[in-house]
């Protein structure tokens, strides 16, 4: 298997999300002041979807089928858990 080189520019993307996660648990107490208040709802918006594409882009999938079906299962789980 070849060795790939690390990208630093990943690097610095992912720092910056967890910058900006820490940054938005701070302001969380102050979240009635409206610019705290969208600051907060602009963070939230992008930063998980961006670290769950940077996860999956560097994810080692050989067997999609299997990958594919333990998501739904997973997400039956989920719903079945979160659903009263």
């Amino acid at each position: 298997m070849a060795v790939l080189e690390r990208d630093y520019r990943i690097d610095g993307i992912k720092w910056l999300l967890i910058v900006l996660v820490t940054f938005g648990h701070v302001i969380e107490p102050a979240l009635s002041n409206p610019i705290a208040n969208k600051l907060y709802s602009i963070i939230y918006i992008f930063h998980m979807p961006l670290f769950v594409f940077i996860s999956g882009y560097y994810a080692n999938v050989k067997d999609k089928e299997k990958l594919i079906s333990k998501g739904f299962m997973l997400l039956e789980t989920f719903l079945v858990v979160m659903i009263p």
